[in-house]
C-alpha cells in the first residue's frame, strides 16, 4: 500500500511539472494559472488514484460509477424516483452553461480554449471543436416531464405484470407438486 502511494505521488509530481511547463506558455494571470493548475492536479490525482486502486484492488464502493451518477449500488431496486433524480441531475449539468450570465460564459470559453492550448502543447492529439450554446426552453421541460410520466407508467405496468407472472409461476409450481404427489400415490397403490 505504501509503495503504491509512493508511485502515485511520483506520477502526480511528474504531471505537476509537465503542467507547470505547459501553463508557463499561456497568457493567463498568475491566479488563473494557479486555479487551473489546482483543478487539473486534483482531477488528475483523483482519477489516477481511482484507476490504480480499481485495477490493482481495494476499490472503494463510494467511488463506483453508479454512486458517482447518483444511482443506488448494484443489487438494489431502481425506482422511477431514482431515474428521475438521475435525469434531473443530468439535465442540470447539461444546461448549466445556458443559465450562466454572459460574463461567466466568456470565462468558460476562455478556460476551454486555454485547456485546448495546453493539451496541444502537451502534444495530445485533440480534434478541433465547436460547442454550440444549448437553448433552454420551457417546451423542453414540458416534454421532459411528459417523458418522465410515460416512463413512470411503463415501469409501474412492468412491475404489475412481473408480479402477476410471479404469481402464475407460483401457482404452476404448486399444481406440478400436487400432480407429482398424485402420481406417486397411484404408483404406491399399484405396488
Amino acid at each position: 500500500m505504501e509503495a503504491r502511494d509512493e508511485v502515485l505521488g511520483e506520477v502526480v509530481r511528474e504531471f505537476s511539472v509537465q503542467l507547470k511547463k505547459a501553463l508557463e506558455s499561456t497568457e493567463l494571470a498568475e491566479e488563473e494559472k494557479m486555479a487551473l493548475s489546482d483543478r487539473y492536479l486534483q482531477s488528475f490525482s483523483e482519477n489516477i488514484k481511482f484507476a490504480v486502486t480499481k485495477t490493482f484492488g481495494q476499490a472503494v464502493a463510494a467511488e463506483t460509477a453508479a454512486s458517482a451518477g447518483g444511482l443506488p449500488a448494484a443489487g438494489t431496486e431502481v425506482t422511477p424516483d431514482d431515474i428521475e433524480k438521475m435525469q434531473t441531475s443530468l439535465d442540470l449539468t447539461a444546461s448549466r452553461r445556458a443559465r450562466y450570465p454572459e460574463k461567466c460564459a466568456k470565462l468558460l470559453d476562455r478556460t476551454l480554449s486555454t485547456n485546448y492550448k495546453i493539451l496541444k502543447n502537451l502534444q495530445v492529439d485533440v480534434p478541433p471543436f465547436n460547442l454550440p450554446q444549448p437553448p433552454a426552453t420551457e417546451a423542453d421541460d414540458a416534454e421532459h416531464a411528459e417523458h418522465l410520466k410515460t416512463t413512470v407508467n411503463l415501469v409501474q405496468d412492468c412491475k404489475v405484470k412481473f408480479d402477476e407472472n410471479l404469481e402464475k409461476a407460483g401457482r404452476l409450481i404448486d399444481a406440478f407438486n400436487v400432480l407429482e404427489n398424485n402420481v406417486q400415490k397411484q404408483e404406491n397403490q399399484l405396488n
